[in-house]
């Protein structure tokens, strides 16, 4: 999953219209308390604002899946979700910056049917491409990063959107939501309408 390197994604995320400026790309993506995020810490991914009709990211099967293998925002707008462990092993630091390529992945494996926990996208569903874990095949291979969704005064608000950079593709996508007929609120590929998100470290009380 780490065949890019930094300086390689940093390259190919000018090439998306979502991104901000390159002078920006080596601020440290900060978790709610205002700590930059550990290299394999281990986080709860939170909507960016309360009322958006959603709590933190989960698994559910969906469609005509017999396990739960697809990424998911909870319905319950006070869940948490489930924690995650981020990890960056292309690089050597212990924190890391946005556009840093990233493996995500559920501390556990969320489903008993299943000992992935890994995310992945999938390519040929009839929802599109989706974030799954890494149980399905047709997998579309590339790299997860965190970009900055809005700043203040040139400081990130802690406020942040995932994109997806696919392998041989000169840009990176956004990763949105999208809600399927049973309700299911979907991680998906969604260019140009991000899900905006908080990090809050797993054991804070802080939400801010």
């Amino acid at each position: 999953m780490f065949r890019a390197s930094l300086f390689a994604l940093f390259l190919l995320s000018a090439f998306s219209s979502s991104l901000l400026p390159l002078t920006t790309a080596q601020d440290y993506v900060l978790d709610t308390d205002g700590h930059a995020v550990e290299n394999h810490g281990t986080y709860y991914l939170l909507p960016a604002k309360s009322g958006s009709g959603g709590g933190g990211i989960e698994v559910a099967a969906t469609g005509k899946e017999s396990c739960a293998l697809t990424v998911v925002q909870s319905l319950n707008e006070d869940s948490m979700g489930l924690p995650l462990k981020l990890s960056s092993p292309s690089i050597t630091t212990s924190h890391f910056t946005e556009y840093t390529s990233l493996s995500i992945e559920f501390t556990s494996a969320p489903a008993p049917c299943s000992s992935a926990s890994e995310w992945t996208v999938v390519k040929g569903l009839p929802e599109g491409r989706a974030v799954k874990l890494n149980d399905y095949g047709n997998t579309v291979e590339g790299d997860f990063a965190f970009v900055c969704a809005k700043r203040e005064f040139y400081r990130c608000n802690k406020s942040y959107q995932l994109i997806f950079c696919p392998y041989g593709l000169m840009r990176c996508e956004d990763v949105g939501i999208s809600i399927d007929d049973d309700g299911n609120r979907r991680l998906v590929i969604s260019d140009g309408n991000p899900f905006l998100f908080k990090l809050q470290k797993v054991g804070s009380s802080s939400s801010a």
